[in-house]
């Protein structure tokens, strides 16, 4: 016997896929808590975010929790640069992902943004300037238009950098500004 299926149910089947999803990765999220709250330096971060007290829970809490993940890659490498990429990949690596996704489309763009935080990192530990192998079998991953070369990639890096730590968008936007005039934005993508 065929049943048949109403938009309204498989849309409805999906939203629950999705909510059962999402339910497992908060209920990961509640037991990793669970398992440390009663810790002193949690009990205190309570205290700092029920009272929004944004700058004590940074300062107190986030910067005691990544103490010992600064002194994991203070182990592995001597290099600021890839400690701060090492650390802050998940902001840095969206601002290269928009720009290719802007000047190229979206196909592969994750792979080509993931390409440059990588060969970044190598960059930092061996000082060998950035360089694409664009006669290889398999280029998907190389970004064809912007971030080509070890200069832009850099520049615009640094830009970035700045950016988070002092909030001075003048590299980034000059960075972006040398982008955009050497490339014209889709209207489409913009």
């Amino acid at each position: 016997m065929t049943e048949n299926l109403k938009d309204t149910d498989i849309k409805a089947g999906i939203a629950n896929i999705f909510s059962a999803i999402t339910n497992m990765a908060d209920a990961e999220e509640d037991d990793a808590y669970a398992a440390v709250q009663a810790a002193p330096l949690f009990v205190d971060a309570v205290g700092y975010a029920k009272d929004r007290d944004f700058e004590s829970f940074d300062l107190l809490f986030l910067n005691e929790v990544k103490k010992p993940v600064r002194g994991l890659l203070n182990s592995i490498s001597e290099s600021d640069d890839f400690k701060f990429l090492m650390l802050y990949s998940q902001d840095i690596e969206p601002h290269f992902l928009h720009f290719i996704t802007q000047f190229e489309g979206s196909a592969c763009c994750a792979d080509k943004s993931r390409t440059i935080i990588s060969a970044m990192l190598h960059h930092f530990e061996t000082g060998k300037e950035i360089s694409f192998n664009y006669s290889g079998e398999y280029t998907y991953h190389l970004s064809q238009s912007i971030f080509t070369d070890h200069e832009s990639i850099m520049s615009f890096y640094k830009g970035v950098r700045r950016l988070l730590i002092t909030g001075n968008p003048a590299n980034y936007l000059l960075a972006v500004q040398n982008m955009v005039s050497n490339k014209k934005v889709s209207a489409t993508n913009a």
